[in-house]
């Protein structure tokens, strides 16, 4: 796999372009994120044109604030964390585990958790599974939270992971995963932002004294 290759998932799915208007995010860069974030302000690091909204005197650090909230959810589990100073617009996480597997389950919950405020609203109504292999251990990771996203983008399906095999064989890694979850529910889901893909900058997986470790960047 091409490192610097944009991610374009592959197979006869659903076309994105033909999701419904229920996905309505609040994206850093449409401005709209003191709705979705109650007593923020905002940033110049999040406007979509170079030099929109200098000298409003709006000077808040918007990401500082997005993060204080991730952060909240995030202690009970405590699998993974949201990074400040990583990424100026976009959003970066440190997710952990015992082994591979619950690596993999962490940055999936930490993905939906950049999209979705309460994940425990996620009712497991629809499964979907997951056979994927690359012939390096960290890409392999890297379609699989792509893949997560892709079924938000096209089908507005909101995916925990439930369970996951990752096996090496000769030249390659597999993954086989199951995962559960429902359509998005503007009423009963808090979106967040929408996440569009997960990139390559600073990407990394590997083993630790404690298990295993991955850091993620969100495209926001």
């Amino acid at each position: 796999m091409n490192r610097n290759a944009d991610f374009s998932p592959q197979g006869p799915r659903t076309d994105p372009r033909a999701w419904s208007d229920r996905w309505r995010p609040t994206s850093p860069r449409s401005g709209g994120l003191k709705s979705a974030f109650p007593g923020l302000g905002s940033t110049r690091a999040f406007h979509v044109s170079p030099g929109e909204g200098e000298g409003s005197g709006e000077g808040e650090d918007l990401m500082a604030g997005i993060l204080a909230r991730l952060k909240t959810a995030e202690r009970a589990a405590r699998s993974y964390e949201f990074l400040e100073d990583v990424a100026l617009a976009d959003i970066a996480f440190r997710a952990r585990g015992a082994d591979l597997s619950a690596v993999f389950v962490a940055s999936a919950d930490a993905t939906m958790n950049a999209m979705i405020e309460n994940l425990h609203a996620i009712e497991p109504r629809d499964e979907r599974r997951f056979a994927l292999e690359n012939d390096a251990l960290d890409l392999l990771l890297f379609d699989f939270l792509n893949e997560v996203i892709f079924y938000k983008d096209s089908e507005q399906l909101l995916l925990r992971l439930r369970a996951v095999r990752i096996e090496e064989c000769p030249g390659r890694w597999t993954l086989e995963a199951e995962a559960r979850g429902e359509k998005l529910d503007p009423v009963r889901h808090q979106q967040r932002v929408d996440v569009k893909a997960v990139t390559l900058h600073q990407f990394k997986l590997e083993q630790t004294p404690a298990g295993w470790e991955a850091m993620v960047i969100l495209d926001i």
